[in-house]
């Protein structure tokens, strides 16, 4: 018989990978549409291909002080 820390593991084990799985998908759909908007749009393309380039240069870590203050307010 299993132990019960087992299942709880389990479950808890499922529920990040769903997390991560829908956060994958979601950026890239995000990525997706950004690409196509610069693709078809020359505008896009001249604002958004340096945002690109200069946010691709930082860590994620970077970005971990700014989305908590995104996410607590």
């Amino acid at each position: 018989m299993p132990e019960p820390w087992i299942y709880e593991l389990l479950v808890s084990t499922s529920y990040t990978l769903a997390r991560m799985v829908a956060a994958y998908l979601l950026s890239l759909l995000i990525a997706i549409l950004i690409g196509i908007t610069m693709a078809v749009n020359r505008k896009a393309e001249v604002i958004l291909n340096p945002l690109i380039d200069v946010l691709q240069s930082i860590p994620i870590l970077g970005f971990f002080p700014a989305a908590l203050l995104v996410l607590i307010r």
